[in-house]
Order: C-alpha cells, then sequence, then structure tokens
C-alpha cells in the first residue's frame, strides 16, 4: 500500500508477491498521513488479526469434522459396541480416511473440473455449488486382510491376546449405603 516492498519484519522480511508493473498513475498511500493510519489502524486490528489467524489451513477444523463423520458411518452413536468392536471400527475409520481424506477433484472427459448442485436446508430451497470429488478407493480392505491371514497362519495374532481395559466405574470405591444417607440426610439439616 505504501510501495514499501521490503523491511517488514523477521517473519516476512519481503513481500511475496511478483514485481508489480510501475505504473505513473498508480497511487500509493504516504507514510504519516490520515488516510494510512486509518488504513493501518484496521488491518492491525487485534480482532481481525486473531480472525486471520483462525483462517489459516492449519487451524481449521473442517478436516476433523469429516473424519467424526466418517466414524459415525463405520460405529453409529445409536449403537452400542464393547470395546473391541468399537476399537476395530475406530481403526478401520482411520484406515479408510488416510486413504481417502486427501481426494482430488473429479474431472470431465474434457479435463474440467465437475461440480454438483446441492439443494441444503439452511438455504431455503437455495442451490450450493459443491465439488465431486473422486471415488474413493478401498484398497487398504485387501492389504489388511491379506496381512491379518498372514498374522493368523504364523500364530502372531490370536484374539484373545487383546488387552481389555476394566470399566472405568471400577476404578471408584463404592460408598458404605448407610454413610450415604446419612450424609444425605444431614445436608436438609443445615
Amino acid at each position: 500500500m505504501q510501495n514499501q516492498h521490503t523491511g517488514h519484519g523477521d517473519h516476512f522480511p519481503n513481500c511475496l508477491h511478483a514485481e508489480i508493473e510501475q505504473r505513473q498513475n498508480r497511487k500509493w498511500l504516504i507514510p504519516g498521513t490520515i488516510a494510512c493510519n486509518k488504513v493501518l489502524a484496521i488491518v492491525n486490528n487485534p480482532r481481525l488479526c486473531k480472525d486471520i489467524a483462525m483462517m489459516s489451513e492449519k487451524h481449521q477444523t473442517s478436516r476433523l469434522e469429516a473424519f467424526h463423520s466418517l466414524l459415525n458411518q463405520f460405529a453409529p452413536k445409536t449403537y452400542h459396541f464393547l470395546y473391541r468392536p468399537q476399537k476395530c471400527r475406530t481403526l478401520l475409520a482411520v484406515l479408510h480416511y488416510n486413504e481417502n481424506g486427501g481426494r482430488s477433484q473429479a474431472s470431465t472427459v474434457d479435463g474440467a473440473s465437475r461440480y454438483a448442485l446441492t439443494f441444503p436446508k439452511f438455504k431455503k430451497g437455495g442451490a450450493v455449488v459443491r465439488p465431486v470429488m473422486v471415488a474413493a478407493s478401498y484398497e487398504y480392505v485387501d492389504k489388511l486382510l491379506d496381512l491379518v491371514v498372514t498374522r493368523c497362519n504364523e500364530g502372531v495374532i490370536q484374539p484373545s491376546q487383546v488387552d481389555i481395559p476394566s470399566f472405568l466405574c471400577s476404578s471408584f470405591e463404592r460408598p458404605d449405603k448407610a454413610e450415604a444417607i446419612a450424609a444425605h440426610r444431614t445436608r436438609f439439616l443445615k
């Protein structure tokens, strides 16, 4: 904005943009002017800087939400699974996500990117354009089956070898019933 492209501090010593074509009619902000100070106050606003930091890709939760959605398909919350089945379903969801989490966008025969129109409820009949991804891959299933068969034939894996943690409630001592009743009654006498 001020035609300064170097010396921005330790994190960004130089601008990352390409060479700017110098035109005589280009207007730059002059440092110290009211207009420049107002723009700098907006750009350096701590709330805006905090919001921009949250917009960076490393702070996004969309991939975590996508994994949780996938995990709900492998292990729905409407069903109760014991420890072993829940752990197996979670591990399968992890394998599936690791193989398919970074799928690219599908393209047409002409090489153009594919999109689909969807009509979500929050748009109340309005359309939203979403990219169409390439089909999911299930190559991990064949590799996993080969590994399991090999390990079972070698006698390495046996179902009884998996350590099952004790129930969470087993780590607490059950209080004496008479003491609990007495403590409950004294609460109301105060």
